[in-house]
């Protein structure tokens, strides 16, 4: 049988996907000895060719190693055909380098279809990688993140901790390692948040309006879920009343308003609501000013969108509308009022009655204007949504 047998190529790192040659030299048999290849005890009988000269024997394998044949035995034997028991074996452990296997997910406790606004986010970036990885690169919307722990991204080995997520953090995820072989991606995963609504447009849009002049305003939300609620309010200075004439289609609703007399210019609010909390947000104001003349005639009525500065969360609703509650109780002098308002509220921020809060003061009103002020106004056709009023409280249901 065979006296030697030695794989004869250098023992080197190897790289995935690339094609490589191995040779396996055996002396000392009559007749020359067979050579066969083994991969963890597995025959290899692809890729080899030999040279028998005498008592010698030279085998080449030729293969391409994968990620996965790292670490394996990798062995060539050889044996006298004629002499039963006669093989004998050399191998060695294959080092094969590759590009890092990068796989992103969640935390084990955390379900991607409830992650909520203002909840802890965990993610853990799973690699393979030979030699290990020099770095691991964390992406949002393909941007990449910075450890900033003051804000709650806390970056830590192979994990990303997002505390108490914003609507600002919503979207895809992803992770990248790398090393001397290459740079390796994981999946993505796209945080896909829960939130109440919100404003959606922050513009300021300028409006000429006069009296029974009638305008269309929109508001826009955005939410998730994103089957909303619609409220409209109009603030006067004097009180708050409801308005009913607005339509509503997923995430928008339009007002349909006319002003008629003086009590129908103020603040008007929009706010919106979803399944995952009460009113939070109030995404649009708008104020409505009238500019009186020394001679008490109407000059200019201004309609001005303060989307900007009224477009926030409003974090003790429950306390306002506390307050609204019991100022409910008290007596409100009789008077004629639009049916599509319904007074809510009484505020004490006025002087007096006759005058109208402005943004930098107060106008008083003229006694000209004080006699159109009480005039009825007219019913406005119903919206297209049709929204439940009990006719005692005029409340939505």
């Amino acid at each position: 049988g065979p006296s030697e047998v030695k794989i004869i190529s250098e023992h080197r790192f190897l790289s995935a996907r690339e094609k490589t040659q191995i040779i396996c030299r055996s002396v000392g048999s009559r007749p020359a000895a067979n050579i066969h290849w083994w991969r963890d005890r597995k025959r290899v009988t692809s890729f080899t060719t030999a040279v028998r000269d005498g008592n010698y024997t030279i085998s080449t394998l030729t293969f391409t190693p994968e990620m996965e044949d790292n670490g394996r035995y990798l062995s060539c034997e050889a044996e006298n055909p004629f002499v039963p028991n006669s093989g004998i074996e050399y191998g060695w452990i294959l080092n094969v380098l590759y590009v890092p296997q990068v796989t992103l997910k969640l935390g084990s406790n955390i379900q991607l279809e409830n992650i909520f606004e203002g909840k802890d986010v965990y993610f853990e970036c799973h690699i393979q990688a030979n030699p290990w990885i020099d770095e691991i690169i964390w992406l949002h919307e393909g941007i990449p993140i910075r450890n900033k722990q003051e804000e709650g991204i806390i970056m830590s080995n192979q994990s990303l901790v997002l505390q108490h997520i914003r609507l600002a953090w919503r979207g895809e995820y992803r992770c990248m390692a790398y090393n001397s072989q290459g740079l390796g991606r994981s999946n993505t995963i796209d945080i896909n948040l829960k939130f109440t609504p919100v404003c959606s447009d922050h513009r300021e849009n300028t409006y000429g309006l006069a009296k029974n002049e009638s305008v269309n305003i929109v508001c826009n939300v955005n939410a998730n879920p994103s089957e909303v609620k619609f409220y409209w309010s109009l603030n006067n200075s004097q009180e708050v009343m409801n308005l009913y004439s607005f339509t509503f289609n997923d995430t928008t609703s339009i007002l349909h308003y006319k002003p008629r007399n003086l009590n129908n210019y103020g603040l008007l609010l929009c706010w919106a609501t979803n399944v995952i909390g009460k009113p939070k947000t109030k995404p649009i104001g708008l104020t409505l000013t009238t500019v009186i003349s020394s001679a008490g005639t109407l000059v200019v009525l201004a309609v001005s969108v303060l989307i900007f500065s009224r477009c926030r969360r409003q974090k003790n609703l429950a306390d306002q509308k506390k307050k609204s509650v019991q100022k409910e109780t008290e007596e409100v002098p009789e008077e004629e009022v639009d049916p599509n308002f319904i007074s809510k509220v009484q505020l004490e921020s006025l002087s007096s009655v006759n005058e109208l809060s402005v943004e930098n003061g107060n106008i008083a009103e003229s006694p000209e204007v004080q006699n159109n002020s009480e005039s009825q106004m007219e019913i406005p056709p119903t919206h297209s949504s049709k929204p439940t009023i009990e006719e005692e409280s005029m409340n939505i249901n």
